[in-house]
C-alpha cells in the first residue's frame, strides 16, 4: 500500500508539471525570425515601436523578448558587453555560461533577480529574453526558465 500511495504522488506531480509551465500563447518576431512560447499566467507581448520584440508581465515578474543585430564579432563578445551595461546598472553578475551560438547570463540586484538567455543565428543576429523577478518567486520562476530555454527558437531560415 505504501508503494501505490508514493506512485500516486509521483503521478500527480508529474501530471501538475506541465500545468506550471504550460503556454499560454506565443510570440513571433518577423523582423528577427524567432519565437518564443510565452507561459501562462503572462499578459500579451506588447510589442515595441521598432518592432524588435516587447515585454509581459504576471505580477511583480516581467520577460522581455527581443532580436537584435551583434554589435561584436561574436556572440561571446556581444555579452560581455551586455554583461557590462548590466554591472553599470548595479547588477551583480553571479552566473555566466557561453557557446559558440547560445549564452546565458544571471545575477540580482537588491531583492530582484534577472536570467537572459542569447541565441545567435544567421546574417549576425540574436534573439534574447530576460526574465526579471523577486527573489521570493524564485521555485516558481525557475520552471518558466526551463520552459522558455527550450522554447526560444529561430524560425526564419538561413539562406
Amino acid at each position: 500500500m505504501k508503494a501505490l500511495r508514493i506512485s500516486a504522488v509521483g503521478l500527480g506531480m508529474v501530471l501538475l508539471a506541465p500545468a506550471i509551465a504550460a503556454a499560454s500563447s506565443f510570440y513571433s518576431n518577423s523582423r528577427f525570425g524567432y519565437r518564443i512560447d510565452i507561459p501562462s499566467g503572462f499578459s500579451t507581448v506588447r510589442e515595441s515601436a521598432n518592432g524588435d520584440g516587447g515585454t509581459a508581465y504576471s505580477g511583480a515578474t516581467s520577460l522581455a523578448v527581443w532580436g537584435s543585430y551583434m554589435t561584436e564579432p561574436s556572440l561571446k563578445d556581444e555579452l560581455k558587453v551586455r554583461t557590462q551595461a548590466d554591472v553599470e546598472q548595479g547588477w551583480e553578475v553571479t552566473y555566466q555560461r557561453m557557446a559558440p551560438d547560445t549564452g546565458t547570463t544571471s545575477g540580482r540586484k537588491g531583492d530582484r533577480v534577472f536570467y537572459q538567455r542569447a541565441i545567435a543565428y544567421c546574417g549576425g543576429t540574436v534573439a534574447f529574453y530576460r526574465l526579471e523577478y523577486p527573489m521570493s518567486q524564485k521555485v516558481e520562476n525557475d520552471s518558466r526558465i526551463s520552459f522558455l530555454n527550450r522554447s526560444l527558437s529561430q524560425v526564419r531560415k538561413c539562406k
